[in-house]
């Protein structure tokens, strides 16, 4: 949370530039809706994480769930339900994945906001356990749309979040 600001919003977020796989190999560089998020244990407030993993997380409409690296997760000491392994479907395909709580915030310039403990899928899949693999996080409508308001202007490649006054 940032206190102080207006309950009205939060701000405009211009798309970043990232890397994606190109066709035929290499990388190419996009503009996509992503923040930069910090993923922290759920048992700990903002800022008093011991750890806390900073990663550029993908803004996804269309998916069913956030989704985040186990890399990630485990790096940022957050346990992983490993008794809710469970099918999980994308437009990839089918894939196992388990549960964790996640402490999320994101950032807009120099400040953070504090998303709360947000429900994650965790891929149970090579990449997944990679660091050096090139997917990121994704925000979808369980955990992160399901707390915020948005409006997406991909044609000007531009966001605003607003958060709700009654999350704040």
């Amino acid at each position: 949370m940032i206190p102080g600001d207006a309950p009205a919003a939060w701000g405009r977020f211009e798309y970043p530039r990232v890397q994606v796989p190109a066709k035929g190999g290499g990388i190419a560089t996009v503009r996509r809706p992503a923040l930069a998020v910090r993923a922290r244990h759920p048992d700990r407030a903002p800022g008093e994480a011991e750890i806390s993993i900073r990663a550029d997380a993908w803004l996804d409409t269309g998916a069913d769930a956030s989704v985040m690296p186990m890399w990630l997760v485990q790096q940022a000491g957050i346990p992983i339900d490993k008794g809710a392994r469970r099918k999980a479907y994308s437009v990839s395909g089918t894939l196992w994945a388990y549960g964790a709580r996640v402490g999320l915030e994101v950032r807009r310039g120099d400040s953070w906001l504090d998303i709360g403990v947000s429900e994650v899928l965790v891929p149970d899949t090579a990449w997944s356990r990679n660091p050096d693999v090139r997917r990121p996080p994704l925000l979808g409508p369980c955990g992160f749309f399901d707390r915020v308001r948005m409006c997406i202007d991909h044609s000007q490649k531009e966001f605003w979040i607003i958060m709700p006054e009654d999350a704040r």
